[in-house]
């Protein structure tokens, strides 16, 4: 379809009014006719903005990503401390629009946000992580972070605060015991979640030294 040779909304506005449509009636319901319809322009008014839905879902994953601010975050927390603070930032923007969740996923932030990820990269290295374990963290980060928000944001609203659903002491008992010892909220799981996976993620050099000093000594 030809796109009108002159604007007659703002792009910010469309993706603006894309998010609060997808949040009130769902994805399954969106479309560009009837965002047209909510903004009481004709279609073809989109299209001087945006080529196709493809192109408008790219820039509403953008738009919500956006809402994560990490230039708040203190520059005294170490490098492990600033992911999961950055984490639970985007976790909450993606919850704050469950029903876009899955456009997030299908677009991800490293596609949109590539200023948002050197800005990441840079912190990470001024704090001693070692250049070749950089995509390692921010790769495991971004999955980590965006696949747990996403299936959360697809679950049940009254069944996110429990850990596993459908859950028995008679059929399950050991996982059962699990769920009742359990003493974090989702948001608290979610952190130490990306924790784990930091502590994992990266030796240091001087670590990785030792390491090798004493396997070298025991051998």
């Amino acid at each position: 379809m030809a796109r009108p040779t002159r604007p007659l909304i703002s792009r910010q506005g469309a993706v603006e009014q894309a998010i609060a449509l997808i949040d009130e009636e769902g994805l399954d319901q969106f479309s560009l006719p009837r965002l047209a319809k909510k903004m009481n322009v004709s279609a073809p008014s989109l299209y001087y903005h945006f080529a196709d839905k493809d192109e408008l879902l790219a820039e509403i994953s953008r738009a919500i990503l956006k809402e994560v601010d990490a230039t708040p975050f203190s520059e005294d927390l170490t490098w492990q401390e600033w992911a999961v603070a950055a984490s639970l930032q985007t976790r909450r923007a993606i919850l704050r629009h469950e029903n876009a969740a899955p456009i997030v996923s299908r677009y991800p932030p490293r596609d949109t946000l590539t200023r948002a990820y050197e800005h990441s990269a840079r912190y990470f290295t001024e704090h001693g992580v070692p250049p070749e374990d950089l995509a390692l963290v921010l790769n495991g980060l971004e999955r980590l972070t965006v696949g747990a928000a996403t299936a959360e944001a697809m679950m049940d609203p009254a069944s996110r605060a429990r850990v596993f659903v459908n859950v028995t002491e008679e059929e399950q008992p050991h996982l059962s015991a699990a769920v009742t010892a359990n003493q974090r909220t989702p948001e608290e799981l979610f952190a130490d979640a990306i924790r784990a996976f930091l502590r994992g993620a990266v030796i240091s050099t001087a670590e990785a030294s030792r390491v090798v000093a004493t396997d070298s000594a025991q051998a």
